[in-house]
């Protein structure tokens, strides 16, 4: 640049958002598949557009509710068209669709372990399994309600751990209950060994190979075995 030249302080035409979001837009999820209550469905476009069951935030397409989802193409001679909506299960098909509901009691995986909360999948709904987890969260205060800062979460709950829990807000992610009923709470735990923990007490489980005990919430349904260890399977 020659000296004295003036410089192009001009900002781009295409700014980066236009870059990094396709003009025709962006579907991110498939029919058939369960989604949470504001769920990122997509991305609006000269395409891709909102249907029954979204809302809109900025560009992006999110589900309103609970439900599952159906993409629908257009395309002839005038017009190509991507829609996105979301769609409730009848009441009469609620068992069918395997949608949870609030006060619903559902079958969960423990899939991370936090200080305050733990995130986990729902995989059963009514005693039925679901083709897809929905994504929700166990928080403190709703495992103690009391004296939710006494709770030490990973002294109680691990990764891969099943529970049972109630279904307290369908939100996203759904939240999820353990508080005021003795039946919620872990049902099925794994020991650090890979193997099914023993349940010997209300609140504690044992590895069948090493024998370290674990504490854990379990639920009441879980009966304990006879906590001598001459009865567990010898360490080899």
């Amino acid at each position: 640049m020659e000296e004295g030249a003036d410089m192009d302080i001009t900002a781009p035409k295409t700014s980066y958002r236009q870059l990094v979001i396709p003009r025709a837009g962006k579907a991110l999820v498939h029919s058939n598949k369960v989604v949470s209550p504001g769920e990122v469905l997509g991305v609006i476009g000269k395409i891709v557009k909102p249907g029954p069951g979204t809302w809109l935030e900025e560009r992006k397409i999110r589900a309103s509710f609970l439900g599952t989802v159906t993409v629908n193409a257009y395309h002839d001679e005038n017009e190509q068209r991507i829609d996105i909506s979301v769609s409730r299960p009848k009441a009469a098909n609620r068992v069918n669709h395997l949608m949870p509901e609030v006060g619903d009691v559902v079958i969960a995986e423990v899939t991370s372990v936090d200080v305050l909360e733990i995130g986990c999948l729902i995989r059963a709904v009514g005693g039925k399994n679901l083709n897809h987890g929905i994504t929700a969260v166990l928080r403190m205060e709703n495992i103690e309600p009391l004296n939710p800062h006494r709770v030490e979460l990973e002294d109680h709950f691990a990764v891969r751990d099943l529970f049972l829990a109630r279904v307290l807000v369908l939100d996203a992610p759904v939240q999820l209950d353990v508080a005021g009923d003795a039946k919620l709470g872990v049902v099925l735990s794994y020991s650090a060994a890979g193997l099914l923990n023993i349940p010997i007490g209300p609140h504690e489980v044992i590895c069948p190979e090493t024998f370290r005990k674990t504490p854990k919430r379990l639920s009441a349904a879980v009966v304990p075995v006879d906590t001598k260890l001459e009865h567990l399977p010898k360490k080899r």
